[in-house]
Parts: structure tokens; C-alpha cells; sequence
């Protein structure tokens, strides 16, 4: 999301000019100190909340600036639920995780991948520290394929339960012994000398399953050989050739094509559209999996290219594209926007800050999101689950809750809303409009920067109806030009614009 201003000043560069305004490096944001818990074993149910809550706060509050958003795509795409995760320091540690590839750097998801198979947070939320050599545990390594690498194949049908068409389980089994041993360490003092985090331990080696292991014909019937120069004076593995089979068995995953295809599937619906034609799959997904595998698997040449290219502006030049503004919002993506366009984006503007992230935190769950509780091991159903994928979040029930969340928060006076923010709507069009004496400046520019394509005569004069009724356009110039600070006429016509706006289809839109 964005105020005007912002749009406006986006609107004078060049997309290169933009981009590189977009992925401008950023710094980690800082641990609340009232996070007196941080650092000790702490799984209740009300820390979860706030970690989760905090998250919202950082991507409120966040610039024009691509990498958080792109830290909520690490959570879309390496899921994780909080209810089985059940440990609040895991949780952010595994969000401080997201934000160390996505905030300076080009966004290395091999590398990332490979740090992800001993997150603390990944191996309690998939099982991975049951895994072992006796007991082999397949979850993780099943999501790993399925979801995290090659995933399924687009328009694949399955004839052989035991051959996916993209990878086999046998496949499944062989990277599920080759991720034996690791367990959860749960006094956080096992730490990766690359991102300074905690990650998963080796007690007894004995749990790891230290045999060769090969894989099928999809990968080349390449087989991993533990690394003998890493085991310890007994000739026993250590975590460092365990972890070097990891590294090995990334390594060749990312090597199959259908990995890059899958990443750039994603990155497709998550920016653009999730209806991927033929046409878009051997053109324009092709080429940007070659720009993700030219790149060393660094996403963000990738995004870039998506961006920056014709495709991606072909709306804007009149071309007809019924893909354009037919992404609709997640509520995480309509609840931040609302508040970045009215000017609600820092602490100082809520009741009480915590707290008040918490409300609409909670409130989100009423229309379609619990944020880092997504359904199922795949995520949230819109970002993945064909053929409706983001059109899950509208039904008649999660409609109207949208709706109340934008009545609950514009109100019909000048007062605290239930977010705990006093929003001054006279002093929002005062400062934000143009000329907000004149009825058609003030529409135009509510529609143009508020909805994402143009709309009907017809739909712009039931806006105008809502604002000055049936009256000539000079009775709108004479209200405000007679409104005071507290002008209850001119305060509750402008809310009532602001609510069918906010409230209309149009608005649910990208």
C-alpha cells in the first residue's frame, strides 16, 4: 500500500528508476523491550500472538520499499503454522531468518532452502526432529520436494502412486534418511555462523542414517556419498557432514528445471495473475526461470525482470488485459493498505500500539487470514490451491466482514475507532486532495488513486450521490468552504464517501 504522495512521486521514474528505489537495502527492525521473554523457552499462547502481532506492526510501518513484503513471500512459500510451531522464539527466529536473505542481498533461495532444513521452527512445524535413522519420519522431506523445490508440475496427472511425474517416492525416501539425526535445540545456543540464529543440533549421531543415498532418474540417478573429511576421529558423521549432505541434496534439487519453473510460478500469481496459460508458461515463465538459474537462484533479478517488463505494464498502454486489477487483496494486503493510504503508519498514532495491532490482528481472522496459521502444510489456500487460488478469500460472510473492518475503522465521527486511532477525515482531504473544494477534483482523485482501473459513469455518479446527494455541484464548494475543525456535516459526508469506496468491489482489487 501507499499515499498519494508516494504514487505520485513513483510516477515520475522510470522502472528502473522505481525498482531501484524498491530494493533499497534495509536494516532489521528492533525487538520490542517489552519482549522480556526473548531468549528464553517461552511457548505460550499469548507470545505467539505478539510476535505475530509486532510482524504486522514492522510491515505497517515499512517504507516504499519491497523486502518486507517479499519477507511475507518467504512465509507464503516456506509455510509455517504457529500452532504447531508452539514456541514464540522459534517464531521470530525463523522470521529474522526470512529478513536476513530478504534485506540485503539479491535473495539467495538455495542457500535459504538449505538453511530452512534445520530451522528450529521448520523441523517442530513438518516433524523433523523425529526423523530418525530407525524411524524415518517422511513429512518434511515430502514438503521439501512437493512445495519447497520441484513441487508438482503444472497440468500433471498422476498414473503411478508412486511416481509424481516430477519426482518419485523413492525420491521422497531417500531425502527423508538423508535428513535423519537433527534435533531441536532448544536453549537457542546453537548458532549459524552465517545468519547469527539459532538452528537444529546433532546430540547422537546414531540418529542419523550415514548410508549413501540415491536418487531416481528425475535427478539423474545422482547419488549423495557422505562426506568422509567431516566425520569425527571415530569415523562417525558430525553436523558438519550431515549438513554438507544437505547442502548436496539442495544442490541437486535446484538443479531439476521443474524447481526454477515452480519458484517463477509463484512469483507469477503472487505479482501478477494465477491464471498461467500455456502461452505465459513456455514465454514468459520460462524466461524468468532462466534469469533465476543464470542468477544463481538470487530471486530478485527475477522480480525485477517481472516488473520491469512489458508484460507487466501492458495494462497501462491501453492494451486490453482482463488480467489487470483482478488480483484481489489478501486481508493482510487490505487492512495495511488502508492504513498507509488514510496516513495511519506510525506507533504514535494508536491507543495503545500492541494492543491495537493485536485487535486487528484478530480481526483478520473474521474475513479469511490468520496470520502464520495458514490451513495446511501448502499455505494459504489463495496463494496455491488451483483453480480459484486468490479468489478464496471473498465469500458472502468474508465479504461483509471486510466491509465491517472498513466501517469499524472511518466510524461516523470525529473519535478513537476500535483500532485505537482518531483519523481526522476533513484533515485527510485537506491534506491529500487537490482541491478538495471541487467535487469533480476530489472525485477524480479519490477514484484514480483509491481504485485500480477506471470505472463506469454510472459507478462514479453513485459516488458523487453519496457524497453531495442529489444537490449541484456548488453546494459541495459552499460545505466546505463553510466546515470548521469539527464540521459534523462536511466530517460525515466525507466518511461516507470514504466507506463506499472502501466498502465497493472495485477496492477489494490490485
Amino acid at each position: 500500500g501507499s499515499t498519494k504522495a508516494q504514487i505520485d512521486d513513483f510516477a515520475t521514474k522510470t522502472p528502473t528508476e522505481a525498482l531501484l528505489d524498491l530494493f533499497q537495502t534495509q536494516t532489521e527492525p528492533p525487538v520490542p523491550t517489552s519482549w522480556n521473554w526473548y531468549g528464553k523457552f517461552e511457548g505460550s499462547f499469548g507470545n505467539r500472538s505478539l510476535v505475530r502481532a509486532w510482524w504486522m506492526g514492522v510491515m505497517q510501518k515499512s517504507s516504499m520499499n519491497i523486502r518486507e513484503k517479499l519477507v511475507w513471500l518467504m512465509h507464503v512459500h516456506f509455510t509455517t503454522q504457529h500452532r504447531a510451531v508452539f514456541d514464540a522464539t522459534y517464531l521470530h527466529h525463523q522470521n529474522a531468518l526470512f529478513r536476513k536473505f530478504t534485506y540485503d542481498g539479491s535473495i539467495d533461495i538455495r542457500s535459504l532452502t538449505k538453511k530452512l532444513c534445520v530451522d528450529n521452527a521448520m523441523m517442530r512445524f513438518l516433524d523433523s526432529q523425529l526423523n530418525t535413522a530407525s524411524s524415518p519420519q517422511e513429512n518434511f522431506a515430502r514438503e521439501l520436494l512437493e512445495l519447497y523445490s520441484v513441487g508438482r508440475g503444472r497440468n500433471v496427472v498422476q498414473t503411478d502412486p508412486g511416481d509424481y511425474k516430477v519426482f518419485k517416492q523413492t525420491d521422497i525416501e531417500q531425502a527423508t534418511l538423508l535428513l535423519t539425526g537433527f534435533q531441536l535445540n532448544s536453549t537457542y545456543d546453537n548458532i549459524d555462523p552465517d545468519t547469527g540464529l539459532p538452528r537444529g543440533e546433532l546430540r547422537n549421531y546414531r540418529r542419523h542414517n550415514n548410508d549413501n543415498k540415491t536418487f531416481s532418474n528425475y535427478f539423474n540417478n545422482t547419488t549423495i556419498t557422505p562426506d568422509a573429511t567431516l566425520f569425527d576421529a571415530d569415523g562417525n558423521p558430525t553436523e558438519d557432514s550431515i549438513r554438507k549432505e544437505i547442502s548436496d541434496l539442495i544442490d541437486m534439487l535446484f538443479q531439476n528445471g521443474e524447481t526454477a519453473m515452480h519458484m517463477c510460478r509463484r512469483i507469477y500469481r503472487f505479482f501478477c495473475h494465477y491464471n498461467i496459460t500455456d502461452d505465459i508458461d513456455n514465454n514468459i515463465i520460462a524466461d524468468l526461470a532462466q534469469t533465476y538459474k543464470s542468477n544463481d537462484f538470487n530471486l530478485q533479478p527475477v522480480i525485477e525482470d517481472l516488473l520491469g517488463s512489458k508484460h507487466f505494464y501492458n495494462s497501462a498502454t491501453g492494451t486490453i488485459d482482463d488480467n489487470y486489477a483482478a488480483l484481489i487483496k489478501s486481508p493482510l494486503d487490505l487492512v495495511l493498505h488502508t492504513f498507509r493510504f488514510l496516513g495511519v503508519n506510525t506507533e504514535a498514532q494508536f491507543d495503545d500500539y500492541e494492543d491495537n495491532l493485536d485487535r486487528l490482528r484478530t480481526d483478520m481472522q473474521d474475513f479469511g487470514m490468520e496470520i502464520y496459521e495458514p490451513l495446511d502444510v501448502a499455505g494459504y489456500p489463495a496463494y496455491h490451491q488451483d483453480p480459484i487460488y486468490n479468489r478464496s478469500w471473498i465469500s458472502s460472510t468474508l465479504l461483509a466482514n471486510r466491509y465491517d473492518f472498513m466501517q469499524d475503522f472511518i466510524g461516523s465521527e470525529m473519535t478513537m475507532n476500535r483500532y485505537g486511532v482518531t483519523f481526522d477525515v476533513v484533515q485527510f482531504f485537506e491534506t491529500t486532495i487537490s482541491d478538495p473544494s471541487n467535487i469533480n477534483t476530489l472525485l477524480d482523485e479519490l477514484i484514480t488513486y483509491l481504485l485500480p482501473a477506471a470505472i463506469s459513469a454510472e459507478r462514479r455518479g453513485y459516488f458523487r450521490s453519496v457524497l453531495n446527494e442529489d444537490f449541484p455541484d456548488a453546494n459541495w464548494t459552499t460545505e466546505w468552504n463553510g466546515r470548521t475543525s469539527s464540521s459534523s456535516n462536511v466530517d460525515a459526508q466525507l466518511r461516507k464517501l470514504l466507506n463506499a469506496m472502501m466498502q465497493s468491489p472495485e477496492y477489494q482489487l490490485f
